[in-house]
């Protein structure tokens, strides 16, 4: 994935986010676009570290995501794989 196509697609998903508010990606509750929103966003921000300043409604949801039990009790670390030379 190119660096400019994975900030229009963050920045698509930033948008979604500020337009739902307080609300879930789809329906009246948590589902399978939340769950990979958030499990997709954790991996790129601990992989990638992108600008903190950079996409403030996608990680509000994110962060509201992970705030819930299920979310703690299966969260792993990213972790940079080994390089061989």
């Amino acid at each position: 994935m190119r660096e400019d196509r994975g900030d229009g697609a963050l920045t698509v998903l930033d948008h979604a986010c500020a337009e739902e508010g307080e609300d879930w990606l789809v329906d009246e509750g948590l589902s399978q676009a939340d769950i990979t929103v958030t499990c997709a966003f954790t991996y790129i921000a601990e992989a990638l570290k992108p600008d903190p300043k950079l996409y403030p409604s996608l990680r509000k949801h994110v962060a509201r995501c992970e705030k819930m039990p299920a979310f703690k009790s299966v969260y792993a670390p990213f972790e940079m794989p080994a390089i061989k030379s």
